[in-house]
């Protein structure tokens, strides 16, 4: 599986590996990923209906947990969720190697998310591709 990704969208494609290389029609999309709240602006995540602060922190099994920007928690929530996806579809039997491209900050927290499978990981690419279409992935990719 090829999947291209940003912390606000994320594109999944399945190729045999052989033809990645030879055909730029080898892309077979899987899925659209979205994540709206990436795009909000820093003040409008931590504003709540009453316009009061809300202090987004980070789960541990502390009682404490220092305040977390409001950007990485919506990062790493949707981190979370396409690797909870990907772990599932891997456990299925789904696909055997991944290919990441992915700004290197989001591809981090895609890979700590993916914690035991980081090795099925073949490619990783710290380019932000989510704009490109099938053409251009594939020349990236070759």
């Amino acid at each position: 599986w090829v999947l291209i990704a940003n912390s606000s969208e994320a594109h999944l494609y399945a190729t045999p590996k052989a033809k990645l290389f030879n055909d730029s029609k080898c892309l077979s999309h899987i899925r659209d990923y979205e994540h709206p709240a990436s795009r909000e602006r820093r003040q409008d995540l931590i504003a709540g209906p009453s316009g009061k602060y809300l202090n987004a922190q980070v789960p541990s099994a502390s009682t404490y947990s220092e305040p977390m920007d409001p950007k990485e928690l919506e990062a790493r929530i949707f981190a979370k969720r396409i690797a909870d996806d990907l772990k599932q579809a891997y456990h299925h039997h789904t696909y055997q190697e991944l290919i990441i491209a992915a700004p290197p900050h989001f591809s981090g927290l895609l890979k700590k998310q993916l914690n035991g499978l980081s090795s099925i990981i073949s490619v990783n690419i710290p380019k932000d591709y989510t704009k490109d279409d099938h053409a251009q992935l594939a020349a990236h990719l070759k």
